[in-house]
């Protein structure tokens, strides 16, 4: 599959809600910087937490032992880059409030 090219957040989050089924690694990490976003350029922060919990999850549903399994498969989305290992716990040191909105 070839990776998408975003023009904006919300083809991004579009991208996100009609793949996170059958492609939950990419669309975690559309969402990460999806989070990233809204808590460093639009300034809202429950947002960004909401879309780290969401990353999460998805991230829950991958195989990530390795570490080529939790290799980045974007290098950037919308201009910002990912860091080249991603799982969830990189996730929870950017958004350690996304804990409590992640179900349980």
């Amino acid at each position: 599959m070839q990776l998408p090219v975003f023009s904006d957040v919300e083809s991004a989050q579009q991208w996100v809600r009609a793949h996170a089924e059958r492609e939950p690694r990419l669309a975690g990490e559309a969402l990460f910087i999806i989070a990233r976003i809204y808590a460093e350029d639009r300034g809202d922060q429950k947002t960004a937490d909401l879309c780290a919990a969401r990353t999460i999850e998805l991230f829950g549903r991958c195989p990530m032992q390795t570490l080529e399994e939790c290799a980045a498969c974007f290098t950037t989305i919308l201009g910002k880059a990912l860091p080249s290992i991603i799982h969830e716990d990189v996730v929870l040191w950017h958004f350690p409030n996304a804990r409590q909105y992640m179900r349980r």
